[in-house]
């Protein structure tokens, strides 16, 4: 379902989750995000404004997911191919890739640290 960025598809009808595309005001784009995280965090959204909150849902994309032995966790909008532009070491074995700051992105391992601040840096905007 196409809806604007209060989650709203037409008057009193309103959508969560991978159903749901929506306009990002953060990312100034439309988005529709496959994850658990989003269609709860965007049905609490949707709900809200529902009961007339009227607080645009502009949330930092996130995912993680493990490959073998290697969990990847992001946080931002990840081009396809774009190398990330920073790439910082964060403790033997370990790194975190932070972003450019338009759209801002970060990758790194899971409970690093480095990878909380990205967030917080990319949320911030």
């Amino acid at each position: 379902m196409e809806c604007d960025a209060l989650c709203r598809a037409v008057p009193g009808i309103y959508a969560a989750g991978d159903v749901a595309s929506w306009h990002n005001p953060h990312f100034g784009t439309r988005m529709r995000l496959e994850h658990r995280i989003n269609a709860t965090e965007q049905a609490m959204a949707a709900v809200g404004n529902l009961l007339g909150d009227a607080k645009p849902f502009a949330p930092v994309p996130y995912f993680w997911t493990d490959q073998y032995d290697t969990r990847i966790q992001a946080y931002g909008v990840l081009g396809w191919n774009a190398p990330p532009p920073g790439t910082h070491a964060a403790s033997p074995g370990r790194r975190t890739r932070v972003g450019d700051g338009l759209h801002g992105r970060t990758r790194a391992p899971p409970g690093n640290r480095e990878l909380t601040l990205g967030r917080t840096t990319v949320t911030s905007g």
